[in-house]
């Protein structure tokens, strides 16, 4: 039987984004499809028509039976729709542009956007995509209910997931510290919840407790700075080679996984960062939310309601007080990312989504 070809399309400019890494490896894990990546090279404006031609070669030259456009391609979609036409084409929508500007946003022109004719402008633009990808389940409903006003069964879910070349379980690698350490990272957006993090780090000053954060700009450090002044242990660097972020994964005695805002969108995601934790096995705090449903606190990840710095502190005192609970956690973890987010199980929803096309 003759392979599905594939053109997995990338046009942003993080190319390699851990979204679209893991689309395309669990594409490629299934040997009936054979992958071919369309991304860019150049960065800024000029990525455009660099995929834009990289496609155009594919499409005369290899002739794919199926599209995916990845996280982030709302900009290129008019393009894609018109030069993939009438092959299927699958649609990573990953975050709804709607969506984007219900959270708080800084940027100042984000409040003159005319959101009703975005959204009819946004529906013409899926018109053609036969599959909405959504990261998880009730992030999907709540995509679908902004554009469409309801339920819609183009959306379908698949799991961020991880690179499982860098993030994989290591036996005793952890430095043997005298303090706790908590790890987090991100770019500390509003769904994230830094300011809750901070206040649980001042909260447990008096504890030998560490907090490693890495991430964020200019507002971030002033932040954290006004923390260690108030007391808090916290080692913070701006900016961390995504290679070496796997070791600091490992060499934590907890990650925090998040999300700890108080936002609309906080309560409808898993964040990439948590998969990458229980995927080494390190234990993981996370947000307890609408989309956290197959984590179990207190067996495989700890757990706290959003917006809640206090219940953050709590739990870390429990992980701190209970080393040995704590390690079981992250081994139960580690087998809840084979059981449901693997890279593997990603295929598989995957070959389900081509058998539909």
């Amino acid at each position: 039987m003759s392979r599905v070809k594939i053109a997995v399309i990338t046009c942003y400019k993080q190319p390699d984004y851990v979204r679209a890494q893991v689309l395309r490896a669990s594409l490629a894990l299934d040997s009936a499809n054979q992958v071919i990546s369309i991304k860019n090279n150049r960065e800024g404006l000029l990525r455009y028509p660099e995929v834009l031609g990289k496609l155009i070669a594919v499409r005369l030259m290899q002739h794919p039976d199926v599209y995916v456009l990845t996280f982030r391609g709302y900009e290129v979609l008019p393009t894609i729709n018109l030069f993939t036409w009438p092959k299927p084409l699958i649609f990573d929508e990953f975050i709804n542009p709607l969506e984007w500007l219900q959270e708080p946003r800084l940027e100042w022109w984000a409040k003159l956007v005319p959101q009703s004719f975005l959204q009819v402008f946004y529906r013409l633009l899926l018109a053609r995509s036969r599959v909405i990808l959504a990261d998880t389940a009730a992030h999907a409903v709540y995509s679908a209910q902004l554009t469409y006003g309801g339920p819609n069964d183009k959306y379908s879910t698949l799991a961020v997931g991880t690179n499982e070349a860098l993030f994989y379980p290591i036996a005793s690698v952890r430095a043997q510290n005298k303090r706790f350490r908590v790890f987090y990272y991100g770019n500390m957006l509003p769904l994230h919840g830094l300011s809750y993090v901070i206040e649980a780090a001042i909260e447990l000053k008096d504890l030998p407790i560490e907090f490693v954060l890495v991430g964020g700009s200019g507002p971030t450090e002033v932040a954290i700075t006004e923390a260690k002044l108030a007391g808090a242990r916290i080692t913070y660097r701006p900016w961390l080679d995504f290679k070496k972020l796997p070791d600091e994964v490992r060499q934590a005695d907890l990650c925090l996984g998040g999300p700890f805002g108080n936002t609309v969108q906080a309560d409808y995601v898993v964040t990439g960062k948590t998969y990458q934790c229980i995927a080494c096995g390190v234990p993981t705090l996370i947000g307890a939310n609408q989309a956290s449903g197959k984590f179990t606190n207190r067996k495989d990840c700890l757990t706290v309601p959003l917006g809640d710095s206090r219940a953050l502190a709590d739990s870390i005192i429990w992980a701190y007080k209970h080393p040995e609970e704590l390690a079981r956690i992250g081994k139960n973890g580690r087998r809840l990312y084979e059981k449901h987010f693997s890279n593997k199980i990603l295929a598989a929803q995957l070959t389900a989504l081509l058998h539909q096309l």
